[in-house]
């Protein structure tokens, strides 16, 4: 079974499906993750690049304990999204 998880932002995989993730991964399922926002607003203190590459990071190792084999971050605006909105994406 391929698995497709789409994540508000970094850490909703782990706490909203972290359970179920660690099932397919034992059952070796192919997995991936989008992000539609890095969670840049949850370090505000940080520039916009800087908090993107950071929670990024966090969100990468979180998905590889987990056994997920690919992540993409369309790095939306957080806590905002628009039809019109294009995506700045990278991938892990």
């Amino acid at each position: 079974m391929n698995v497709l998880v789409i994540a508000p932002h970094p850490d909703d995989e782990s706490i909203g499906c972290g359970g179920a993730l660690c099932l397919h991964a034992g059952r070796r399922d192919p997995m991936a993750v989008v992000y539609l926002t890095s969670g840049e607003l949850g370090m505000k203190h940080l520039p916009r690049n800087k908090a993107w590459l950071t929670r990024e990071r966090e969100a990468e190792r979180a998905t590889q304990i987990l056994g997920v084999a690919k992540c993409f971050f369309l790095r939306l605006p957080d806590w905002f999204m628009s039809r019109k909105q294009r995506p700045n994406s990278a991938r892990c």
